[in-house]
């Protein structure tokens, strides 16, 4: 199971333009490279990842998977939210995009958005910061 995702990942690199991947999950770690060796899957032992920074009176939303960050819902369609938008819980901010699965970023508070972290098409990791939404 966890070479064919490994497989998978490895397409996603070669069809979408993205050039690394990197994946941990406890002492296992994935590593895709564009024009890199062949998939390497190692069992040492990871420090834990820091906590996401959060801006003054701001809250982090950060991503729920690897993926390719996208901020609309199509090529050429507007931004779900931009930096300023009042978002309210629920509200759809954003897509992951995970071996072809489309994965909503949604807010799970209420606020402004003060700073978008990422930029649209970017690669993202499980934990990295997205958006920080400012009480409103």
């Amino acid at each position: 199971m966890l070479l064919g995702q490994a497989r998978d990942l490895a397409r996603l690199v070669d069809t979408t333009g993205v050039r690394r991947i990197a994946l941990s999950l406890g002492q296992l770690r994935l590593e895709i490279e564009a024009g890199a060796a062949p998939v390497t899957i190692t069992g040492a032992p990871l420090p834990p990842a820091p906590p996401p920074e959060a801006d003054l009176d701001g809250h982090v939303m950060s991503a729920p998977l690897v993926g390719v960050f996208f901020r609309a819902p199509e090529p050429g369609a507007p931004p779900f939210v931009e930096a300023g938008d009042r978002v309210e819980v629920g509200q759809r901010l954003a897509i992951v995009e995970a071996m072809k699965m489309m994965n909503d970023v949604v807010a799970d508070r209420a606020g402004v958005v003060r700073t978008i972290h990422v930029t649209n098409g970017e690669v993202v990791e499980h934990g990295q910061p997205l958006f920080t939404v400012e009480p409103a």
